[in-house]
């Protein structure tokens, strides 16, 4: 009975080893190191990752290897059977290093995102490639087999994170030094979020730590700067400009002269975007929006950097896949914070 179990066993090893996938495949291994939704701050690991016509298991060891740091990413999410990762790639000194995964644009910050809720495994990817054919930028996305420690955890989707640079959100950086003038009109990236989305843990703790609410009382998540980084008179001055763009709606007023505030273009697209894919988290969860800076020419003209709306995110429960009757019914579910 042993030996038949021995043979069984190395039967199914070597069944495995011999899996061949027309996905690329991503190896992570945490040198024995925990790695669930406990652990806050992204631990060390190794990463190989496969990306050919086809891809073999065997052929693990053949494959680009880079320094990482990982940890379960999400809320809700985060307690699923098959939950996303936060992915800095790290170079010798555990500082980030831009690599170009899939062929898409370099960075340190990536997504691998676990579609449990949504059993296509499609509606991130097509949501964000709708997104781009109308001009805006949109995460790119690429499917992929993911093994961790050697256990095979299912077909993962890579996504571009929201953070500032050229082939991302393209707003100029907001420097500590950039606190008046022009300068200090632009390079902000923000949520309308849950509090929890930066801190762990779905609508927890204080706003204070994540940024700060606005006259209606809307949680402003901060991205690009951080809470922790953002000058006292950056903060106030997006604070002030939000409360200024709602004042225009309350107090009998009908929101005239909110154009000059928002960039019609983006707003337009987002709502119509979000409208289409029929997302349950539209406009009250995982919104991004961003400004650019204001810019004055030689000449002395003006071309203010309004509110832009986007770039998209989180289309779990997106295409008739919330649980509310006018979303079709379906799962319940987490956002991919």
């Amino acid at each position: 009975m042993l030996k038949k179990a021995l043979l069984s066993c190395c039967f199914a090893a070597g069944m495995s080893l011999a899996q061949t996938y027309d996905l690329p495949i991503v190896f992570v291994d945490t040198k024995g190191k925990c790695l669930d939704s406990k652990v806050t701050e992204k631990i060390p690991a190794t990463m190989r990752v496969l990306d050919g016509k086809t891809n073999s298991v065997a052929d693990s060891a053949k494959g680009t290897l880079y320094d990482i740091g990982i940890k379960v990413r999400g809320q809700s999410s985060a307690l699923f059977p098959k939950p996303g990762y936060g992915v800095e790639v790290r170079d010798e000194k555990g500082e980030g290093l831009d690599v170009s995964l899939f062929g898409l644009p370099p960075a340190d910050d990536w997504v691998f995102h676990g579609p449990y809720v949504d059993k296509s495994m499609m509606r991130n990817a097509l949501a964000h490639w709708l997104f781009r054919q109308a001009g805006h930028y949109s995460p790119r996305t690429k499917h992929f087999d993911l093994y961790i420690n050697g256990v095979y955890r299912g077909v993962y989707v890579l996504i571009e994170k929201i953070k500032r640079g050229k082939y991302r959100v393209n707003v100029s950086k907001l420097k500590e030094t950039d606190i008046a003038g022009d300068s200090l009109t632009g390079g902000y990236i923000w949520a309308f979020d849950k509090t929890g989305t930066n801190t762990g843990g779905a609508g927890s703790g204080p706003i204070e730590k994540e940024g700060f609410n606005t006259s209606d009382g809307l949680n402003v998540i901060l991205h690009d700067p951080k809470k922790e980084n953002i000058q006292k008179q950056q903060e106030d001055y997006l604070k002030k400009y939000l409360n200024d763009l709602e004042g225009l709606f309350k107090n009998g007023k009908n929101g005239q002269g909110y154009e000059n505030y928002v960039d019609m273009t983006s707003a337009l697209d987002y709502v119509l975007h979000e409208e289409v894919t029929n997302n349950a988290d539209s406009y009250w969860c995982s919104f991004f929006l961003h400004k650019p800076k204001d810019k004055t020419d030689k000449n002395g003209v003006k071309t203010e950097g309004k509110v832009t709306l986007g770039p998209a995110w989180d289309f779990n429960l997106a295409m008739s896949n919330g649980s509310q009757p006018e979303n079709g019914g379906g799962n319940n579910g987490g956002g991919m914070w």
